[in-house]
C-alpha cells in the first residue's frame, strides 16, 4: 500500500487558475478611469498569486512595487526593485519625477502591482496615489484582512478609486485539482474533503500540512489512488507555518532571521561567506526565500516567515550584525534602515546616526519620518548641538504638515539653542519660511531674520538671499492698489483668487498681453510668499499652455502639460483634460478617451475653475469621433444644467452634438449647431475655443459657412493668434479655390495640432483637380500626416499616394540605404524592394534618389 516514488518528484507546487476571482479582477482593472483593485484576505490566502498573475496577464509592463514591514521607515523602499529595472536612481527627491514621467507618462502601457500595501512607507504610498489620481495607471494591490492602510492608501478609499475584492479560499473542487496535480495522480476524496475544511482552502496552510505529512512519510499510494494523512498536524497557519520552520539548523534559522530584518540584501551582503551561500542555496530549495526579478536581492516568500523568526530569542543579537552589513554597503538607505532596526532593539543608534537619519528623511520629503527621527533625538540627546538639529528639523516638518502653534515653539526653542553661524541661520531661513510661505507675515520673517543676522559675524549667504526676497515681497505688496493690500492682508487668497480668474477668462479670449500682466503679478507673490491657492498654478499653467497653442507650438504645449500632472495635486484634472483635449485635436482618439475619462474623473474630485462641464464636452467628443453615437449622446444628456453652463462647455458640448448629426448623416445640422456655438463664442470671448471648434465646418466641406465664422474671431480677437489665422488662411483657400498656398497653410495648421483637419482638408483639395505636380505634393503630405492619425477621415474618398510599404522604402532610399540593405531590414527580397521604388518613382514624378530625396523633404518626409 506504500508508495515508493517520492511526490516531490513531480516538481514545484502547483497554481490553480481561479477564474472567477482572476476575471473580475481583470474586467476591474480593464475600466476606464483607473481604480485601484484591491484584494482584501487572510495570510495565506492567495492575494498575491491572485494579483500577479492577473497583472502579467495584461499585455502591459508590470510595475512591482514590494511593501515589507522592515521598509517601512525607508523612503520609496517599496519602489526599490522597479527604480532598478526601470534605470532610476533611489533618491526620492529624483526618483518621484523620475517614476510618474516613466511610468505616468505612459499610462496605457503600464500595470502596477503593490503586494501588501499596508506596509507602504509614506513616500511609496504618495507615489502610487499619484500615480493612479493624476495618470491613472491600473493598478492591483493586496492587503491582509484588519490592517490598517497608510494615509495616501485610505484617501485613494475614501475617494473612491478603489475596488475591494474579498479573497476566500480554495473551492472543495479547486483543492481536489492542486492536490491531484501535485501528485499526478488522483487524490483520495475523503482526504481532499478533509483538508478543505481543516485549512478552509488556504492554499499556504494547506501547502505546509501536505510538505509536512511529505517529510513525515504519510503520504503514500494505492493504485492510482495517493492518500494523505497530516496527522496530529498544526491547527492553524501560524502554528502550522512555526511547524514549519522547526526542522531549520540553528545557522539556518539565523540566516533567516538576518534575510527578514535585512530585507531585500544583496546576495553577497546577506551570503558573504562560502557556508552562508550553501545555507542561503537550502533556504531558498525549501521556498523560504527568493530572488526578486529584475534586482537579484533576497527576500523571505511570505510575511508569516518573517513574524515566525522575530520571536527567537536570539533575534536580537542579529541586530548589530544586520546594522553593520547594511552600514558596509555605503547607500544612504541601507543606512537609515540601519538606524531604524536599532531604534526597535535594545541597543540604540549613535546620536549622529539619528541626527544624521532626521535630516535625511526631512530631505527626501518624508516629512512623517522626519518627525519621528527628530522627536526621538529630543528624547535621547542632552547636547545641546544635537537638540538645536532635532528641534530645527521638528519645526520644519511641522510647519509644512499644517501645525503651525507647535512650529513656532520649536522654532523659538532652536533658536534659544543655536550658537554657531550655520545653526543661527538654517533656523532664521526655516523659521522666514515658516512665516512667509506658511504664516503670510512677511514683516515677521524679515524681523526675525535681522535679529538673527546681527547676531552673526560672519557671512551667510542664504540669509542675505532670504533677507532679500522677503523685502521684495514686501515691495510688492507696497506696490499694490489700496484694496488689494487690504485683501492681501485680511485673506490673502481673495487677492490671489482674483488674478486667477483673471488670467483665466483673458487666456480663454486669446488676450494674451492682459493674461500676461496678471501671470506676472501672481507670479511675482507666489514666488516670494508661497503656494497661497493650489488653483493659482493651475491657472497660471492654463496661460502657459493657451499661450503655447495660440503660438502653434503643439508639441512644447503637450509636454509642458504633461509635466505639470507630475505635481498638480488639486489642479491635475485641469492638465489632464487639457492634454485629453491636444490628443483629440490631434486624431489620437483612443488616448483622448481614456484621458478625458480620466479629467472627467478628476474634476469631479476637485473642479475649483469650474471646467468639469467642458471636460464631459471633450469626452464626448472622442466617443463621437469614433462612431459610438448612442454613448456619446448618453453623456451629453446627463450633464446636469450647471455642468452645461459652466465655463465655455457650451462649445465642446456643441462640438459633440456636431459630430453626432454628421455621422448620422446630417451635415447641414451639424455646421448650424458648430456656427452658433462659434458666434456665440465670438460674443463672449472665447476666441482660442471657438477657432478650434471652427475646424468642424471646414471638415464638413462647408467652407463658406467656416469662412464666415474665421473671419469673425479673426475681428473678435484682441490680438493676431497664429491659430485662428492659419485655419481661417485655409478656410478662405479652399473656399477660394486657391490651391497653389495650400502647402504652406497646411504646414501651419499642422503645427497648431490639427492633424484630422490637415488630411480633411487635402481630401476636399484634390477633389478641386490641382495641378499635377500639386497634387503629388498635396497627396504625399496626406500619406505622411494620415500615418500618425488613428481618427477616420470625414471626407473619406481619397486614397494615400504612397501605400505604408512604398513610404518606408523610398525614405529609406532617400537616406542613401542600399536596397539590399533595405531588403535584409524588411525582411523581403531586394527585387521586391527595387519594384516598390520603381512604383515610389512613378507615383512621385522623379527618377533618381536625389530627385525622391527632394520630393519628400518638400512635404517633411525626408526625416
Amino acid at each position: 500500500m506504500t508508495d515508493p516514488r517520492s511526490p516531490a518528484a513531480t516538481g514545484e507546487w502547483p497554481l490553480v487558475a481561479r477564474a472567477l476571482e482572476t476575471g473580475d479582477i481583470a474586467a476591474g482593472l480593464a475600466r476606464q478611469p483607473a481604480r485601484v483593485q484591491l484584494l482584501v484576505g487572510s495570510a495565506g490566502v492567495g492575494k498575491t498569486v491572485l494579483a500577479s498573475m492577473v497583472a502579467r496577464g495584461e499585455d502591459r509592463e508590470v510595475v512591482e512595487v514590494i511593501a515589507l514591514a522592515e521598509l517601512a521607515g525607508v523612503p520609496l523602499g517599496a519602489f526599490g526593485p522597479a527604480l532598478a529595472r526601470l534605470g532610476i536612481p533611489s533618491d526620492p527627491e529624483r526618483a518621484v519625477p523620475a517614476l510618474m514621467a516613466v511610468v505616468g507618462g505612459a499610462a496605457e502601457r503600464h500595470v502596477l502591482l503593490v503586494d501588501d500595501i499596508p506596509r507602504l512607507d509614506d513616500v511609496s504610498a504618495a507615489a502610487v496615489y499619484q500615480l493612479v489620481r493624476a495618470f491613472g495607471v491600473p493598478t492591483i494591490a493586496t492587503a491582509r484582512l484588519g490592517e490598517r492602510l497608510p494615509a495616501p492608501v485610505q484617501r485613494m478609499v475614501d475617494e473612491g478609486l478603489t475596488v475591494r475584492h474579498d479573497i476566500a479560499g480554495l473551492t472543495l473542487g479547486q483543492v481536489g485539482e492542486l492536490l491531484d496535480r501535485r501528485f499526478d495522480a488522483r487524490v483520495r476524496y475523503a482526504d481532499v474533503l478533509r483538508l478543505t475544511e481543516r485549512t478552509t482552502g488556504n492554499p499556504l496552510y494547506l501547502r505546509v500540512l501536505v510538505e509536512r505529512a511529505q517529510r513525515n512519510g504519510e503520504i503514500h499510494r494505492d493504485g492510482d489512488t495517493v492518500t494523505i494523512d497530516e496527522g496530529d498536524a498544526p491547527t492553524d497557519l501560524v502554528d502550522a507555518m512555526a511547524a514549519r520552520l522547526a526542522d531549520l539548523s540553528s545557522e539556518q534559522r539565523r540566516l533567516l532571521r538576518l534575510a527578514a530584518l535585512l530585507q531585500p540584501v544583496p546576495r553577497g551582503v546577506l551570503a558573504s561567506t562560502r557556508d552562508e551561500a550553501l545555507l542561503l542555496t537550502t533556504l531558498e530549495a525549501r521556498g523560504l526565500l527568493a530572488a526578486e526579478p529584475g534586482t537579484g536581492r533576497i527576500r523571505v516568500t511570505h510575511p508569516l516567515i518573517s513574524e515566525s523568526v522575530a520571536g527567537d530569542p536570539e533575534s536580537h543579537h542579529d541586530v548589530a550584525d544586520a546594522v553593520g552589513r547594511l552600514r558596509a554597503t555605503g547607500d544612504d538607505r541601507d543606512r537609515l534602515l540601519a538606524v531604524r532596526l536599532q531604534l526597535k532593539d535594545a541597543e540604540p543608534p549613535p546620536l549622529e546616526e539619528l541626527a544624521w537619519a532626521a535630516a535625511y528623511a526631512y530631505g527626501t520629503g518624508d516629512l512623517l519620518l522626519a518627525a519621528e527621527l527628530s522627536s526621538e533625538l529630543l528624547a535621547r540627546a542632552d547636547e545641546r548641538p544635537y537638540r538645536c538639529a532635532a528641534l530645527t528639523t521638528l519645526a520644519s516638518t511641522r510647519s509644512l504638515l499644517g501645525e503651525h502653534g507647535p512650529a513656532e515653539q520649536a522654532f523659538a526653542e532652536a533658536e534659544e539653542l543655536a550658537h554657531s553661524p550655520e545653526e543661527l541661520a538654517l533656523v532664521a531661513v526655516r523659521r522666514g519660511e515658516h512665516l512667509s510661505y506658511r504664516r503670510y507675515d512677511l514683516a515677521g520673517a524679515v524681523a526675525q531674520a535681522e535679529r538673527i543676522r546681527a547676531r552673526i559675524n560672519a557671512e551667510s549667504d542664504a540669509l542675505d538671499d532670504s533677507l532679500r526676497q522677503w523685502d521684495a515681497s514686501l515691495d510688492i505688496i507696497a506696490g499694490m492698489p489700496l484694496l488689494g493690500r487690504l485683501a492681501f492682508r485680511v485673506k490673502p487668497e481673495l487677492a490671489i483668487r482674483s488674478a486667477i480668474l483673471l488670467i483665466v477668462s483673458r487666456s480663454s479670449r486669446g488676450d494674451l498681453g492682459a493674461a500676461r500682466s496678471a501671470i506676472d503679478d501672481l507670479a511675482r507673490i507666489q514666488q516670494q510668499i508661497g503656494q497661497v491657492d493650489p488653483l493659482a498654478s493651475a491657472a497660471l499653467g492654463f496661460a502657459r499652455f493657451v499661450e503655447l497653442i495660440c503660438a502653434g507650438r503643439v508639441p512644447e504645449a503637450a509636454a509642458y502639460v504633461e509635466s505639470r500632472r507630475v505635481d498638480a495635486d488639486d489642479g491635475v484634472g485641469i492638465y489632464t483634460m487639457l492634454l485629453g483635449n491636444l490628443r483629440q485635436c490631434g486624431g489620437r482618439l483612443a488616448e483622448a478617451e481614456r484621458l478625458t475619462t480620466l479629467a472627467v474623473d478628476q474634476l469631479r474630485w476637485r473642479d475649483g475653475l469650474g471646467l468639469l462641464g467642458v471636460a464631459i464636452g471633450y469626452q464626448a467628443n472622442a466617443i463621437a469621433k469614433q462612431g459610438r453615437l448612442e454613448e456619446a449622446r448618453a453623456l451629453l444628456d446627463a450633464m446636469t444644467p450647471a455642468q452645461r453652463a459652466g465655463r465655455h462647455a457650451y462649445l465642446q458640448v456643441a462640438e459633440a452634438e456636431a459630430w453626432i448629426l454628421a455621422h448620422s448623416g446630417d451635415v447641414d445640422g451639424a455646421v448650424e449647431v458648430v456656427g452658433r456655438a462659434i458666434t456665440r463664442g465670438a460674443e463672449r470671448g472665447a476666441i482660442f475655443l471657438a477657432a478650434l471648434a471652427a475646424c468642424i465646418p471646414i471638415r464638413l466641406g462647408a467652407l463658406d459657412r467656416a469662412a464666415e465664422l474665421l473671419e469673425l474671431l479673426v475681428e473678435s480677437a484682441p490680438t493676431e493668434l497664429e491659430i485662428v489665422l492659419c485655419i481661417r488662411d485655409l478656410a478662405v483657400a479652399l473656399r477660394d479655390r486657391d490651391l497653389e498656398v495650400l502647402p504652406g497653410v497646411l504646414r501651419r495648421v499642422e503645427a497648431s495640432g490639427q492633424e484630422p483637419t490637415v488630411v480633411d482638408a487635402i481630401a476636399i483639395a484634390l477633389r478641386m483637380r490641382p495641378r499635377p505636380e500639386l497634387r503629388r505634393k498635396l497627396e504625399l503630405t496626406l500619406t505622411r500626416v494620415s500615418a500618425t492619425v488613428s481618427e477616420p477621415p470625414f471626407q473619406r474618398s481619397v486614397a494615400t499616394l504612397l501605400t505604408a510599404r512604398e513610404l518606408e522604402v523610398a525614405r529609406a532610399a532617400a537616406a542613401r540605404e542600399r536596397s539590399k540593405e533595405i531588403a535584409a531590414r524588411l525582411g523581403t527580397s531586394p527585387r521586391t524592394v527595387e519594384a516598390q521604388l520603381r512604383s515610389a518613382y512613378r507615383k512621385l514624378g522623379v527618377n533618381s534618389r536625389d530627385a525622391l530625396r527632394e520630393a519628400l523633404a518638400e512635404v517633411g518626409l525626408d526625416g
